[in-house]
């Protein structure tokens, strides 16, 4: 009994440790290419990049959004990268193409770019465009790169991120003019509970559509995850003692 009255300090020490050891807020999304012209009826391929730029990386939200009218996908057009994450989630509405990607134990991590995704597009129109990654830190629903650590806080950095250029379209995510986001079915939602898309305008920054599809699915799996990384400290420490 005294040998863990005197270890108790240490451990309460550890665990204080790694819940504040948040990761620095530098991990980014990248589309790969960065941009691509051609005619009505071309198709191009653009992989989707998750950076952790050193950090340690458990899964990922990302939201992209687009002119409908100018370029088209479909769920079948997208392909994930078994190599990045374990699990993933495919959703793929009018101008917007939603992808979650989490490994299937809290104990693995991404440190290095990789691909999580190849979505194959279809151009529609000849006319200058934008591919955007939807980033707003203070919404729920936005793209995420979520740090694999006891806080899973979210490090994306969005003033980094730079939209994929269409026929000569700005790469600047900060543009002015107007989009469409589509209302999209939630996560786990019943079918039948979606909308039609909802303009919004883009002033300076991205403005926070009033729905996209809600994510969740990575904060669902890191308040199930902590819990039992705490437990399984404390387990083993204890079992070493006794």
């Amino acid at each position: 009994m005294n040998r863990i009255s005197r270890l108790l300090p240490f451990l309460l020490s550890t665990l204080l440790f790694l819940s504040a050891s948040g990761g620095v807020q530098a991990a980014v999304l990248r589309f790969e290419p960065t941009s691509f012209s051609g005619n009505p009826g071309d198709t191009f391929d653009v992989r989707i990049i998750v950076d952790p730029q050193g950090e340690a990386v458990g899964g990922s939200d990302v939201y992209i959004i687009y002119d409908s009218s100018q370029i088209s996908t479909t769920q079948e057009n997208v392909t994930t990268s078994a190599d990045t994450f374990d699990e993933y989630r495919v959703t793929v509405d009018d101008g917007q193409v939603y992808l979650s990607g989490i490994f299937d134990t809290p104990t693995k991590s991404l440190t290095q770019a990789s691909e999580m995704a190849t979505i194959k597009f279809t151009l529609n129109t000849a006319s200058p465009g934008t591919i955007q990654f939807y980033c707003d830190k203070t919404q729920n629903d936005t793209s995420k790169i979520v740090a694999a650590d006891i806080n899973g806080e979210n490090i994306i950095e969005c003033a980094d991120l730079t939209a994929f250029s269409l026929n000569g379209g700005t790469r600047n995510q900060m543009q002015t003019g107007s989009t469409t986001i589509p209302t999209v079915d939630p996560v786990g939602s019943l079918p039948g509970t979606g909308g039609g898309g909802q303009q919004v305008v883009v002033q300076q920054q991205q403005q926070a559509p009033q729905q996209l599809m809600e994510a969740g699915i990575f904060e669902n799996v890191i308040g199930a995850a902590v819990p039992g990384i705490i437990l399984l400290a404390v387990g083993i420490i204890l079992k070493i003692l006794i």
